[in-house]
Order: structure tokens, then C-alpha cells, then sequence
């Protein structure tokens, strides 16, 4: 396990330094100078020279790079041209409302999608089987946007038919009013965790039907347990790595679902910072913001990795024997 968690470390390692190549390359090869597309069409010579050697972009390209890594190691993200802010308070700021709202998201997916797939899986005969099929399919096929704006013309306060939640906004001072910030993402979350619930109940009924008629299940069968039973206790934990492996990617798939809910909800999250700071030309904060995104999705997949290794004692033991041979 401990050769497993290392080599997949290494490989974090090595995926990060090639994707901050990526990233800073994409922003370097730009039409006209970085500094002359930040300062806007109409600037002057001397206002573009001015920002390029205030920003450092009169170096050389592997001057810049080093500079922005060891920046990047120090935490120091920079500082937002706009604003005039630390990139790094503005984006922990930010954090904020995203992070709490993707995970509220997929606690939603897991509660509606885990336990109707298994109900799915253990009814197949009558109606309520059929009735779970078809509700999966037409939720998954909503578009977030669609699903966040039929909640709002539902239960948004001052627009929705009930009118118990809020619609737009998030508290000035953030989670220092608990109660109407976790209102404030009830909605939100509900839009993407719909959603995300909707796949995650195909994911469960599919695997559980793929080990109902399993030897584990039989054996269950024949020491006394009901087919339903059986592949409640037995099943499910057969298919467990399976879908701690589909929980990763949907927490993954909801840090860019949120780009949506975010601006619909007017919630001063990462999303709009991003679209934000894209639109107005702020490109070396642009740069650390990517580079945070895409050590945030690298690390889902890191974690992911060490759950499922951790939770299917079948690699456990294939590792075993295989460290055994040699």
C-alpha cells in the first residue's frame, strides 16, 4: 500500500509540473504581448512597458516560469491588477461558497442517488422499477441551468410559487451568519445535486445488477438472507470501490458544473471570479487561479485512487501476491 500511495504521489507531482507548462504556455502564446492584452487595445507604448516590467514580463519565458513556481511554492499567487488584492485571500475568500456548495451538492447525489439505485436494483418487478428508469433519465438529460431556474420559479423567495428559500445572493459576511449562508446554497445545491442524484442511481442500479446473480450473492442467499437483502448488504459492499471511484468524478464534474449555478445564483464564488477576472484581462491572476484548479482536480483524483485501493481488498491482495513473486 505504502509503494501504491508513493507511486501515485510521483505521479501527482509529475502531472502538476507538466500542467503548469501547459497552462503557462496557453497564456504565452496569446495574440501580441500579455501585458498589451491586460492593459486593453487603446494603452500606450509606454503604459504596456510599464506593466511588463511591473509584472515581470520583460524576463525571459524560463525566468517567468521559475518565478511564477517559486511564487506557487511559497504561496504567494499574486497580486490582482483590478482589485490590488492577494490573489490567494481572494481566491480562500472565494472558496468559501464553492467548496461548501460542491459539497453539499454531492451529499445530495449520494442521498438520492444510492438509495433509489439500490431500490431500483432489488424491485424489478411492478411498476416502481419502470418509474425509477425513466425519472433517472429525465433528470440526468436537465440542464443545470434549466434545473436551478424551474427551482427558483418553485421555491425562490419573492419569485417561486412556495418562496421559502433564498434566490440570489450570499451574506456579506459570509459564514459568519451560518444560518442564511447555508440557506443561501440550499438551491444551488439542489441544482447540481438533482442532477449528479440522477446519475449516481443509474451508476448504483447498474452495478448491483451486474453482482445480483453473482456466486457472493448466492452464497448470501443460502446462508439465510432474501434476495433484496442480500443485495442491500453483500452487493453493496461488492460495488463499493466502484462507486467511490464514480463519487470522484462527480465531485470533480461539479467544480465546473458550479460555472453555471453560480452566476444564476449571483454567489460570489470561484466560477465567477474566474469568468470575471477572464473577462476583464487580469491573466497572471488567471494563470494561478488554473494552476489551483487543476491541483484541485489532480488531488480528487489522488484521493480517489487511495479510497478505492483502500476499500476493494481484491488489489490489496493482488498487490500482495505480486510483491510476493518478485
Amino acid at each position: 500500500m505504502l509503494k501504491f500511495v508513493v507511486r501515485r504521489l510521483v505521479l501527482f507531482v509529475v502531472a502538476l509540473a507538466l500542467l503548469s507548462v501547459v497552462v503557462f504556455a496557453c497564456l504565452r502564446i496569446l495574440p501580441g504581448n500579455v501585458a498589451a492584452v491586460m492593459a486593453g487595445t487603446n494603452s500606450t507604448p509606454e503604459r504596456v512597458a510599464a506593466l511588463s516590467a511591473q509584472m515581470g514580463l520583460d524576463r525571459s519565458y524560463p525566468a517567468q516560469y521559475a518565478a511564477w513556481m517559486s511564487d506557487m511554492a511559497h504561496g504567494n499567487l499574486g497580486i490582482s491588477m483590478l482589485t490590488g488584492r492577494s490573489t490567494m485571500a481572494e481566491t480562500w475568500g472565494r472558496a468559501q461558497v464553492t467548496l461548501p456548495l460542491i459539497i453539499f451538492g454531492l451529499i445530495l447525489s449520494l442521498i438520492i442517488g444510492v438509495p433509489l439505485g439500490v431500490v431500483g436494483a432489488t424491485r424489478r418487478t411492478g411498476g416502481l422499477h419502470s418509474v425509477l428508469r425513466y425519472v433517472s433519465l429525465a433528470a440526468g438529460a436537465v440542464p443545470a441551468l434549466w434545473g436551478g431556474l424551474l427551482l427558483i420559479m418553485v421555491f425562490g423567495q419573492g419569485v417561486g410559487l412556495v418562496g421559502i428559500f433564498p434566490a440570489q445572493g450570499f451574506p456579506d459576511n459570509g459564514w459568519g451568519s451560518p444560518g442564511q449562508a447555508f440557506s443561501s446554497l440550499i438551491l444551488p445545491a439542489l441544482s447540481v445535486g438533482i442532477i449528479s442524484g440522477a446519475q449516481m442511481m443509474r451508476y448504483t442500479q447498474s452495478a448491483l445488477d451486474g453482482v445480483a446473480e453473482s456466486g457472493y450473492v448466492t452464497m448470501a442467499m443460502a446462508a439465510g438472507s432474501t434476495r433484496a437483502r442480500a443485495i442491500r448488504t453483500t452487493g453493496l459492499r461488492i460495488v463499493l470501490p466502484e462507486l467511490i471511484s464514480v463519487t470522484g468524478l462527480s465531485f470533480a464534474q461539479m467544480v465546473t458544473g458550479v460555472l453555471v449555478i453560480e452566476n444564476l445564483f449571483s454567489l460570489p464564488g470561484l466560477a465567477s471570479m474566474l469568468v470575471s477576472d477572464v473577462g476583464n484581462r487580469d491573466l497572471i491572476k488567471v494563470q494561478s487561479e488554473l494552476m489551483l484548479l487543476a491541483a484541485f482536480f489532480l488531488a480528487v483524483g489522488l484521493v480517489t485512487d487511495i479510497a478505492h485501493r483502500i476499500a476493494d481488498p481484491r488489489l490489496r491482495a493482488g498487490a500482495s501476491l505480486e510483491g510476493g513473486v518478485q
